[in-house]
């Protein structure tokens, strides 16, 4: 396999690690909020049902503020994932191409 193809993984293996991490920490900053939020609600002493709790939650313009950069991130998250199985196909073709030519060589 060529330097230039290794090079590429290796930089797509630290560029998914990255998108990951900030996937993780956006969405567990929202988990945060959402069970934050959740015995706020029910600390007001109100009889509410569960549905009625998340609808609280959902409609909370802090939640939507929060939401956003976890939409980001998980889109730049699929983004990387693709541009990943883009690179691995490639170089399965090139170890392929260069075994054939092996062959060929013989």
């Amino acid at each position: 396999m060529n330097d230039d193809l290794k090079e590429k993984l290796k930089t797509q293996g630290k560029a998914v690690y990255e998108a990951t991490l900030r996937f993780e920490h956006c969405k567990m900053k929202l988990e945060k909020f959402d069970a934050n939020s959740r015995l706020s609600v029910r600390a007001t002493g109100v009889k509410l049902t569960e549905s009625d709790v998340g609808a609280h939650i959902l409609v909370a313009e802090e939640r939507l503020l929060m939401a956003t950069p976890v939409n980001e991130a998980k889109a730049e998250l699929d983004g990387v994932k693709e541009d990943t199985k883009c690179l691995l196909a490639l170089a399965a073709l090139t170890c392929a191409e260069i075994a054939a030519n092996s062959r060929i060589s013989q």
